[in-house]
């Protein structure tokens, strides 16, 4: 086997050239089910040292420029109505689901398998997501919907459970770091979504997305105590703000960091003391807020 894979490579010679990489393929090649497999994903077990270097460049192009969808289009189609190929080549290259036979491409297990293998040995997401190809039963599948989705943001869009799932996009929102992937998963999910705002107080301010209700009390209110930065943002003042900024929950906000921005929130409405405190009828949020700035400013001489 490793000297065919070696025959392959040492027939190309220049390696950007997918057609050139395709001729050196020999046609009896498409019938042979552990040839394709080595191909799918060539490993250092699969060729000689001397075209090691080569290896790299092989799987660059089955991943990036679609050299497996190419060599998959010749496979002989009994081998891709073969369960054990294609369990194995899925998990390789899981764009073999969609090359598929209609029989197997049904099958559940298979779909599973070819959702886990969202993602490269290299951690290399796909581009296209897997999703989008298997049948209307498997996109309102939660569990292959999760499987794929945590994987592949992109697979997203066809889950029909997903896009709904409020507390699954709070989780990967809250999450995720990376701002391009939270764009996608706000551009994907269903779009009445962004209209129910207890959904959106607990999905902070990300790129401003409260503005339609900074002038809605209840909204700020539940908004505060997972992203503080909306106080910076309200324009209105009420107690019950106060009360649950200082119930915060925001993992990425220090402690003195949150009491700062109370304070500069107060400071913005009131000009004095008693002026704050006339508003404040739950005289207990007066004596939480000055025993968490004792606490915090303890804290810092321990």
């Amino acid at each position: 086997m490793t000297q065919i894979i070696d025959g392959i490579f040492n027939n190309v010679k220049y390696w950007k050239n997918k057609k050139l990489l395709l001729q050196a393929i020999h046609p009896d090649y498409y019938r042979n089910k552990q040839i394709i497999i080595r191909l799918l994903g060539v490993t250092a077990q699969s060729i000689s040292r001397d075209n090691e270097a080569k290896k790299d460049m092989w799987n660059h192009m089955i991943f990036n420029e679609n050299l497996g969808d190419d060599i998959l289009k010749q496979v002989d189609k009994t081998i891709l109505d073969d369960p054990e190929f294609i369990k194995t080549a899925v998990g390789k290259y899981n764009r073999t689901y969609l090359y598929a036979s209609h029989r197997l491409k049904a099958s559940r297990e298979i779909a599973v398998l070819a959702a886990m293998a969202e993602k490269d040995e290299n951690e290399t997401t796909f581009k296209h997501p897997i999703l989008k190809y298997m049948p209307e039963v498997f996109k309102k599948d939660n569990e292959i919907s999760v499987i794929a989705t945590t994987r592949n943001i992109n697979n997203l869009q066809y889950s029909e459970s997903l896009k709904r799932n409020k507390y699954f996009i709070m989780d990967m929102m809250n999450l995720i770091d990376d701002h391009e992937m939270k764009q996608k998963i706000l551009r994907f999910i269903d779009p009445d979504l962004l209209n129910d705002k207890k959904f959106v107080s607990r999905l902070g301010c990300f790129d401003n997305m409260c503005e339609k209700f900074q002038g809605d009390v209840e909204f700020v209110a539940a908004a505060v105590r997972h992203d503080i930065s909306i106080l910076k943002k309200t324009e209105i003042f009420d107690e019950s703000i106060i009360k649950n900024a200082l119930k915060n929950d925001d993992i990425y906000s220090a402690r003195e960091n949150v009491i700062a921005d109370i304070f500069r929130y107060i400071e913005k409405f009131n000009h004095n003391y008693e002026e704050f405190n006339e508003k404040i009828k739950d005289k207990k949020v007066l004596h939480n807020l000055f025993w968490m700035m004792g606490e915090t400013i303890s804290d810092e001489f321990l």
